[in-house]
């Protein structure tokens, strides 16, 4: 009920402002105030897409700025990790098919081959 005293008590107020006001204050806008609201919307408009372009450069240069940081600093450490890795791999590659050679018929055989393929 509070709710609708509310609505009712704000209601009035408009409905006075509407009653009020003239009716030429609702009236369609002329030619020259469509052109100068349809020139400052394309302005707008214009000046958004500028602003869009200039910020996407801004972060494009600076996500490039921040990678070649990041490649300068951590680079090598990746590089070698990534040599190790492939070391590591194929030390593996040949413990396993040095395995396989010598107990064939292990119970583990089937899970070897699997590893390896892998």
């Amino acid at each position: 009920m509070s709710g609708m005293s509310t609505r009712g008590s704000v209601r009035a107020p408009l409905l006075a402002l509407v009653l009020a006001v003239p009716g030429a204050a609702f009236a369609q806008p002329d030619e020259a105030e469509l052109r100068v609201f349809r020139d400052t919307a394309e302005r707008y408009t214009s000046r958004m897409r500028e602003f869009h372009a200039d910020v996407s450069h801004i972060v494009d240069v600076t996500e490039s700025e921040e990678r070649e940081r990041i490649e300068s600093t951590f680079g090598a450490a990746v590089s070698r990790n990534q040599e190790e890795g492939s070391t590591l791999r194929r030390v593996s590659i040949a413990k396993i098919e040095a395995f396989l050679q010598r107990y064939p018929d292990t119970q583990y055989a089937a899970d070897m081959k699997f590893r390896l393929a892998d």
